[in-house]
């Protein structure tokens, strides 16, 4: 299985395994051996943990500087909620006369 799998393209190798196991279940049920329910379960199970590879492979192919960018410009943007929260916050801390603006009023 290691020669075959060494020969196979990249997206194969990951797959493959995972063919393996679901025929092998199906040929259990087959035999009997385990119900539709078991076969239920386990191949819900292998789908997940598919899909879980299959973004950890998805993500191992995105550019560094496009995952830069992306962080660069989701902390510049959590940076200016925290400080209009902390200029609300300020504001509502300072007395000031009913029904007038200040000069640095946040409303």
């Amino acid at each position: 299985e290691g020669a075959f799998l060494d020969q196979q393209t990249t997206r194969y190798k990951y797959v493959a395994p995972f063919l393996w196991f679901m025929e092998l279940t199906q040929e259990l049920e087959q035999q009997g051996m385990i119900d539709a329910g078991t076969v239920n379960v386990l191949s819900t199970g292998v789908v997940d943990v598919r899909r879980r590879l299959a973004d950890l492979y998805a993500v191992r192919d995105v550019p560094i500087p496009l995952s830069y960018r992306q962080l660069t410009n989701m902390t510049v943007r959590f940076y200016m909620v925290i400080l209009l929260l902390a200029a609300a916050l300020f504001e509502m801390t300072q007395e000031y006369e009913p029904g007038r603006l200040s000069r640095g009023s946040f409303w």
